[in-house]
């Protein structure tokens, strides 16, 4: 009997081996190799591709149609599931892709005509670009039947295949991924409705004047159809591609060539998105043909939205339409009109000195504004210093107003407030008083409208706290007009509460929450212990696949995980056309087995710019890049 039992453990032995090493070598996939040499039949000639220690690829050929094949076939292999993602998403294909859980998706993109209106590319694309945005999706798909027997790990997951592209889904990408597309649809949805039940008046007194004067011109928004099951199809829908969170708009400012120490324009890009793991951004250099750019890319589009050129740098921040298309392919080879760019969403500045650009900012950019009002000659590193600074003049001025208001009307915790008062703004991981103010905003939000929210729908309340910018306004004019009908909590119908009442609910229970969760002693909570980032990959919701994709930063805490941020920073300076400056989240790579998935992590949470070199002759000497040469097949 032992000496059977010895056989059986055996045999079962090795049957658990054989299962390991089955599920290895199936589950396994390749990382790109940087260094070396490949023949590619679609190669007219030679292309070399340099990749910097970041993963930033410089890639360099010597016609356009080379160029824009390999651009396509570089970015499929760090963000192959990306793409096919995106083009699902674009096509209303997701249940393709995610299963039939999604049909209910597809069907409501298809019918609205969500992303894309066009079945193949329109005649009004200029033939010329037309013929780029195919190469570049052959390289795409070049890189699928290359790969097709190693997948990387997500296709073997949900055992599918990835998705060919067309150049109808380049097209349709941007629309996805903009960064006001969902943005405006919530704001439109969330308007509308509390204008219908509550009326004008009291949508205006939540309003500034000119966010109301705003919401006239779109009253009348197909927007206003969608019920609350739609929007909440939509914002699933967004979060497959990373657009969930307290989303803003997509930001520049120029510093014009008379306040800089070289007397040329600075030009500054910020974007703030979901927690999206792999970012929505990637970075890249183009030199060949008629092309030398270099900038951040949307995967899936050929031409940075955010980049530069030889003499020039711009910034896309509207919706992709045909004749931005043109616009940008225009300005990518140097053949562009400025008059053709005066009604689009987009900045621009070159070498001569001109520049276009927003002129209303954020409140973080205006604060820039004011940093270097006093400075006569304003270099990158100055705005490097004050963009790494965390410091928040919103909550500066927040933080304020509410520990004076409860200071007055409180004897409890005056030394407490004191120190709220007297705040310097800074948000480091050590800060105290960062964890305090971020509750009290958010206890305060629930206190002023949540009663009101909720009679107009379920998703209402939390459509508002998405929109960050509308929501600071709504807190400013409740502190400010204490009259506003908004303060009272009409479920308390014998009593209207006043403004320092609903401070004092507010400040009292986040000092209760906050001491549940690190003790009696206030000041010991601290903000990054609590302001966890989570960048979740794009198959967050299936438990084994977050577990080996998402990156975690930070201890988790309470409800305090944060979803949205930064996620690209750009800076050109365009006195030295040779480099340029980067914070991009995580890293390059989509996947997790590639140096390049998470190594720009503590860079990013740490505020600091990576230089991109633009120039030719330092990348090919420089023994910090590695060199792949693609070759045409003999």
């Amino acid at each position: 009997m032992i000496k059977y039992l010895k056989y059986i453990l055996i045999i079962v032995g090795i049957l658990i081996l054989l299962t390991f090493l089955t599920i290895k070598l199936y589950f396994h996939y390749d990382v790109p190799e940087y260094s070396g040499k490949h023949s590619l039949l679609e190669l007219q000639d030679t292309v070399e591709v340099f990749t910097d220690p970041h993963g930033v690829p410089h890639i360099f050929a010597k016609s356009n149609e080379d160029l824009f094949f390999t651009a396509g076939y570089i970015l499929a292999r760090e963000r192959l599931f990306q793409l096919s993602l995106l083009a699902a998403v674009a096509r209303g294909e997701i249940s393709r892709l995610l299963g039939d859980d999604y049909a209910e998706h597809d069907d409501y993109i298809k019918q609205n005509q969500l992303f894309s209106k066009r079945s193949k590319i329109t005649p009004a694309i200029n033939y010329d670009n037309e013929l780029l945005i195919q190469a570049y999706c052959s390289g795409i798909n070049t890189w699928i039947d290359e790969t097709e027997d190693i997948l990387p790990l997500s296709f073997k997951i949900l055992n599918e295949k990835p998705i060919r592209w067309t150049p109808s889904d380049v097209i349709s990408v941007v629309s996805i991924t903009s960064s006001n597309f969902y943005q405006n649809r919530r704001t439109e949805w969330f308007l509308n409705r509390i204008g219908q039940y509550f009326g004008e008046t009291k949508l205006r007194d939540i309003l500034a004047i000119d966010a109301f004067d705003w919401i006239n011109t779109i009253k009348d928004s197909t927007i206003d159809s969608i019920s609350q099951i739609n929007l909440a199809l939509e914002n699933h829908i967004g979060e497959l591609v990373g657009a969930s969170g307290s989303l803003l708009q997509s930001e520049v400012i120029i510093i014009p060539k008379e306040q800089t120490a070289f007397q040329k324009p600075i030009f500054i890009f910020e974007d703030i998105w979901g927690l999206q793991q792999p970012t929505k951004w990637y970075d890249m250099h183009l030199n060949g043909g008629d092309f030398n750019i270099e900038g951040a890319v949307i995967p899936g589009f050929p031409i940075p939205l955010v980049g530069k050129s030889n003499n020039n740098v711009w910034a896309f921040t509207g919706q992709l339409t045909d004749q931005t298309i043109n616009t940008l392919f225009d300005i990518a080879d140097g053949n562009l009109d400025q008059n053709s760019i005066s009604d689009l969403s987009l900045s621009y500045a070159d070498t001569s000195g001109f520049d276009r650009g927003k002129i209303e900012h954020s409140k973080r950019f205006n604060l820039l504004q004011e940093n270097i009002s006093n400075i006569e000659k304003i270099n990158v590193n100055t705005i490097i210093d004050i963009l790494s600074d965390n410091k928040n003049p919103w909550k500066a001025e927040f933080a304020c107003k509410v520990a004076k208001i409860y200071s007055d009307n409180n004897q409890a915790n005056r030394t407490l407030m004191s120190t709220l008062y007297e705040w310097n703004v800074d948000e480091p991981a050590t800060s105290a008083e960062a964890l305090l103010i971020n509750i009290i905003y958010t206890k305060l939000l629930e206190n002023l409208f949540q009663d009101e929210f909720s009679l107009v729908g379920e998703n209402v309340f939390d459509t508002f706290i998405s929109l960050p910018v509308l929501a600071e306004n709504s807190i400013n004019m409740m502190i400010n007009n204490t009259e506003s009908g908004w303060i009272d909590n009409i479920k308390t119908v014998e009593h209207e509460e006043s403004i320092v009442e609903m401070i004092t609910k507010s400040v009292d229970g986040a000092l209760v929450e906050i001491e549940e969760d690190f003790g009696k002693n206030i000041l010991n909570g601290q903000w990054g212990n609590a302001n966890t980032k989570t960048y979740k990959h794009i198959l967050h919701e299936r438990p084994f696949v977050a577990k080996l994709f998402n990156l975690n930063i930070g201890p988790v805490v309470g409800s305090y995980d944060k979803i949205s941020s930064t996620v690209l920073c750009r800076i050109f300076d365009l006195s030295d056309m040779t480099t340029s400056y980067s914070i991009l989240p995580t890293g390059q790579s989509g996947l997790p087995k590639s140096v390049h998935y998470n190594d720009q992590v503590a860079l990013f949470e740490s505020s600091e710019f990576r230089k991109i070199v633009f120039d030719d002759t330092t990348i090919r000497n420089s023994n910090q890049y590695q060199k792949l040469v693609l070759c045409p097949t003999e």
